[in-house]
This record gives C-alpha cells, sequence and structure tokens, in this order.
C-alpha cells in the first residue's frame, strides 16, 4: 500500500510541475494582456489563451532552445520527503470525498427535477 501510494506522489509531483508551468505561462498572458490592453486583437488573446489551455491539458512537454519559462521552473527535482505517501493518501481521500460530494448532489437534484415539466414559454 505504501508503495501505491507513493507511486501516486510520484505521478502527482510531475503533475504539481506541469501546472507550475501552466501557471507561469497564464501570469505572461495576463501581463501582455494588460500591457497590451486596446491594441491586441481579441484573436489574438484568445490564442494565447489557448496554449495556457493546452499547456494544463496536454501531459507532454516539448523541448526547445528558446522559452519564456525560467529554467528554475523546468528543472526542479521530483521532491521526495518521509510523508509523501501520507500526502498522497490524503490527496486521493480529498479526490474521492468530492467524487462522492458530487455523485450525491447530482442524484438529489436528479430526483427533486424528476416530475419537472416544460411550460410553453420554454421554462421548467
Amino acid at each position: 500500500m505504501l508503495s501505491a501510494l507513493n507511486q501516486l506522489f510520484s505521478a502527482l509531483t510531475s503533475l504539481w510541475e506541469m501546472s507550475l508551468t501552466g501557471a507561469f505561462a497564464a501570469g505572461v498572458v495576463l501581463l501582455l494582456r494588460l500591457a497590451l490592453k486596446n491594441q491586441a486583437l481579441r484573436q489574438a488573446v484568445c490564442l494565447l489563451w489557448l496554449m495556457v489551455f493546452a499547456r494544463l491539458l496536454l501531459p507532454v512537454s516539448f523541448q526547445s532552445p528558446f522559452s519564456a519559462v525560467p529554467q528554475a521552473l523546468t528543472d526542479i527535482p521530483a521532491a521526495t520527503f518521509p510523508g509523501q505517501a501520507l500526502a498522497a493518501g490524503v490527496w486521493l481521500a480529498g479526490v474521492l470525498a468530492m467524487v462522492g460530494y458530487a455523485l450525491i448532489s447530482y442524484l438529489l437534484l436528479r430526483r427533486r427535477l424528476f416530475d419537472a415539466v416544460r411550460t410553453p414559454d420554454g421554462a421548467w
């Protein structure tokens, strides 16, 4: 069980690193947006946010000699500490609690709306 939680923590470490670089990219986009204000086209701003979204969504990294992300963010060593199994267990318990809460909320809402009828004007 402990080895499984250690492996989970190792997977979370890489997720943390990707999230950190994604947050940095979002900060750069926010600064660019503030600096350019009304001069930037809305399509360009949307493309910048699309790049941030892709960075947060895709679990792969592309290597390039040029990067806007500081080298310190990309060279983070995998963190190991004595309580890493405990941290992974707490994270997993939190995920399971949130999934359970969402499922119960969905089922309760579905039960409350079971006999809803649509009116002619489109409201329920």
